[in-house]
């Protein structure tokens, strides 16, 4: 495939279109090359320009780094005269005089400062002899005083930074100790001097120093500017891009700038910004140049054109228009002759020739069209292949003449057979609708006749009979599986009948015991109730038993002081019948306290009982709760072994008490008789006191006893906490046992509601199978009709005997 093909059908079909479309391209291929090597060259050259303006500006830093550097030497050297090595101002005056006739015109004064009194002692400007440092108006780095300044020795000098002295100047001061004195000497700069010897090599370049991170001006040939913030045409990009890095260069919309730090400890910066006219001229005239070649080819492509048009293009153009009228079959057209016998020329001749062969090509075709093969235009020479054809089309027309009488009688006889082909067909075809009625009907033990000569006919014979013989099977098998269904429904649903009766019993069930549940809650919130109760009422009894310890433990030390007073007898007899008054008072209080304790005992052992009778009745609900009830029954076996515990130990506090009061009865009918006899003397009080003795004792174990007491009680207190606890638990999961009794009641009533749905639906499937059942006993099958026999038994044959008969 060309590139032609690929062009639209409008500029194929012209000449000057294709033309012009070459002219196009050549011209867009040169404007392209010529656009590229334009901005390549741009490019090249403003690279170049740049690196050459950055190359000036590093030049320039260099000789600004070299020229502080000189004038650092210079002050550094002068310092170490020895004519300034002397306190005689004269001198010193003399020396500087002599130094400066021989310095640059940029250095305008030398000063002669004494540090420690910062006083000006000499200087080359006599009105500053005599005065302070700080009329100078010098600004010493970071703004310091000059007192902050720190000379490390004879070789330091310190740049002060650019300033504006008192005449309005800028200018910039170094100093330098001299050495073995107190004495130093500032040599002081004109700026604006430095700044006329910059040189650049492309014209209107402007050179500025500036600081860095500041933006001030210290160097620049327009001394107004100096000491002032940088400015001009993108000034605040410039600076950014010098505050970023110190060295580069920048491409502006008018200017090429370039930027070089300052060597040294110096933050200068040198800044060279050249305007683009001048900067990139070649650019430019190499831009002009490309275009005006660009323009010259476009102008000698529509030159070219124009001749190709008014030239070639008109004769391609008429010979366009006659190939055209001979490819539509105009032989009378007139092809003109000029004369030429160039390429045209040929041409047009060639066409002539064309037409005069075309013409006879086209007389001979018309002969051949009437089937005139006599005529005079058909002996015409015709040379070539188309001769040739139209000899063998001659030849060949006759034969097919020839070739057509035959076969027009060959047909008549095909028609013929045709026609009996189709009536044989015809009756067949009515024959197998018959049969395929009767199936269709339900009958299918009808068949087709396969004893047909034509076989297209006896194989959809053969065909239709194992549809309807797999047809008839299948409706055998639908109607068996129909009446299992049936079956199976019946039994299903009378199954789920029983299981539904069965879920609302299991329901009804779960409600009792729903309802036992709640009783069982309810008896042991009462428990609870109690429990809580007994246990107040044994905290009760603790508190009293605390009280009887008290008093116990006061009657042992009151026998303690009795016993002391009894060896004390002899002397004492009236104190110890007062004594002995008391005692005998304060044993019956005793025997009064112990038959309360008595009271006590006996209630708590009708608690005892009261506890009994909970745990039998907890054992009770257990027995009825079964396995949910299995944590409530260890409940009431601890609160029975409990309530064991609690009538053990009342029998051994009624024992104790038994005893007690037994000692108490004989010691007040003791302390009675002493009282009596305390007159009889000193066997009598001896008496008296062991009998005290043995008061003591008993009062001790009656003590003893009471702590016991008080022990128990406590431990009873803390076990009817722990038997509260517990039964609080009980009840938990007593209400628990008794919501998840609820939730079981609703998932069998929905277990119910869910087999009865099941039931109904198993109800519709056998409806449903029993229709299924009617619709397939509706079709007359081979098992209908022998019952035990298979398809190729003899009702089959018969079948097919009947069906073929009506073939």
């Amino acid at each position: 495939m060309t590139i032609e093909n690929w062009l639209p059908q409008s500029v194929r079909r012209s000449y000057t279109r294709k033309f012009g479309l070459v002219a196009l391209v050549i011209l867009l291929i040169v404007a392209s090359i010529g656009f590229y090597t334009a901005t390549q060259v741009s490019e090249d050259v403003s690279d170049q320009q740049r690196q050459n303006l950055l190359a000036n500006a590093e030049l320039e830093g260099d000789a600004v780094k070299q020229w502080v550097d000189t004038q650092q030497n210079t002050v550094r050297t002068l310092s170490k005269q020895r004519a300034l090595a002397t306190t005689d101002p004269d001198q010193v005056r003399t020396a500087l005089d002599d130094e400066m006739e021989q310095l640059p015109s940029e250095v305008v004064a030398l000063h002669y400062l004494d540090r420690d009194d910062r006083t000006i002692e000499a200087s080359t400007n006599a009105d500053l002899e005599g005065s302070s440092v700080t009329e100078t108006a010098i600004v010493w780095p970071q703004e310091a005083s000059y007192d902050e300044l720190s000379f490390d020795g004879p070789e330091t000098v310190i740049q002060s930074w650019v300033y504006e002295d008192r005449d309005g100047s800028p200018s910039m001061a170094l100093i330098s100790p001299v050495p073995e004195t107190e004495y130093a000497l500032i040599m002081k700069i004109r700026m604006s001097e430095r700044a006329q010897r910059f040189r650049s090599s492309i014209d209107g370049t402007r050179t500025t120093i500036i600081g860095r991170g500041t933006g001030d001006v210290l160097l620049d040939r327009d001394e107004d500017a100096i000491l002032a913030q940088y400015g001009g045409s993108n000034a605040d990009e410039i600076r950014t891009a010098v505050d970023n890095n110190p060295n580069g260069t920048l491409l502006t919309s008018d200017s090429v700038v370039a930027y070089t730090a300052v060597g040294g400890d110096s933050n200068w910066v040198v800044i060279k910004k050249a305007p683009k006219s001048s900067a990139l001229v070649v650019r430019q005239q190499v831009e002009q140049n490309i275009f005006l070649l660009i323009g010259s080819a476009l102008v000698g492509l529509v030159v070219l054109g124009l001749m190709v048009r008014r030239g070639p293009m008109r004769s391609m153009q008429e010979l366009s228009s006659q190939a055209t009228a001979l490819a539509d079959g105009d032989l009378d057209i007139e092809i003109s002759d000029d004369g030429r016998i160039d390429e045209v020329g040929q041409v047009r001749t060639a066409f002539r020739d064309i037409t005069a062969y075309l013409q006879t090509v086209a007389d001979q075709a018309d002969a051949l069209s009437r089937q005139d093969f006599d005529a005079a235009v058909l002996d015409e020479p015709v040379p070539g292949r188309l001769g040739d054809s139209l000899d063998a089309m001659q030849t060949d027309l006759e034969q097919f003449i020839d070739d057509l009488e035959t076969a027009r009688s060959e047909a008549e006889v095909a028609k013929q057979d045709a026609e009996a082909l189709a009536d044989s067909l015809e009756q067949q075809a009515t024959a197998f609708g018959a049969v395929m009625a009767r199936a269709a009907e339900g009958d299918l033990t009808q068949r087709l006749d396969t004893d047909i000569d034509n076989d297209a006919m006896r194989e959809i014979a053969e065909a239709s009979n194992e549809m309807i013989a797999e047809l008839e099977r299948t409706v055998v098998e639908i109607e068996r599986f129909a009446r299992d269904v049936d079956d199976s429904s019946e039994q299903i649903s009378a199954s789920a009948d029983e299981v539904r009766t069965a879920s609302e019993q299991v329901a009804e069930t779960i409600q009792e015991i729903s309802s036992g549940a709640e009783q069982q809650n309810e008896n042991i919130q009462q428990v609870t109730d109690e429990m809580t109760d007994l246990s107040a009422t044994i905290e009760e009894i603790t508190s009293s038993t605390d009280e009887i310890a008290t008093k116990a433990e006061r009657a042992s030390e009151t026998g303690e002081q009795g016993r002391e007073y009894g060896r004390e007898a002899t002397e004492e007899i009236e104190a110890i019948e007062q004594k002995a008054t008391e005692t005998i008072e304060q044993v019956e209080t005793l025997a009064t306290e112990v038959e309360r304790i008595g009271e006590v005992v006996t209630l708590i052992d009708e608690i005892a009982d009261q506890t009994n009778m909970l745990a039998l009745n907890a054992s009770i609900e257990a027995s009825r709760a079964g396995e949910a009830g299995e944590g409530f029954g260890v409940v009431a076996d601890e609160i029975k072994e409990l309530a064991a515990q609690t009538q053990a130990a009342t029998d051994d506090i009624d024992s104790m008490i038994t005893e007690i009061q037994s000692v108490t009865d004989e010691t007040v009918v003791d302390m009675r008789e002493m009282g009596a006899r305390v007159d009889t003397g000193q066997e009598t009080i001896r008496e008296a006191t062991e009998a005290l003795d043995e008061i003591v004792e008993q009062v001790e174990e009656t003590n003893a006893g009471i702590q016991s007491i008080s022990d128990a009680t406590t431990e009873q207190a803390a076990s009817t906490e722990e038997v509260v606890a517990m039964v609080d638990e009980v009840g938990s999961i007593s209400e628990q046992t008794s919501a998840q009794t609820e939730n079981v009641a609703a998932s069998a009533e929905e277990q119910t509601a869910s087999i009865t749905e099941v039931t109904e639906n198993i109800r519709t499937l056998s409806d449903r199978a029993s229709d299924l059942k009617g619709l397939v006993e509706s079709f007359e099958t081979e098992a209908d009709a022998t019952s035990g026999h298979s398809d190729s038994g003899p009702a089959s044959e018969a079948a097919t005997g009947r069906s073929s008969g009506g073939s």
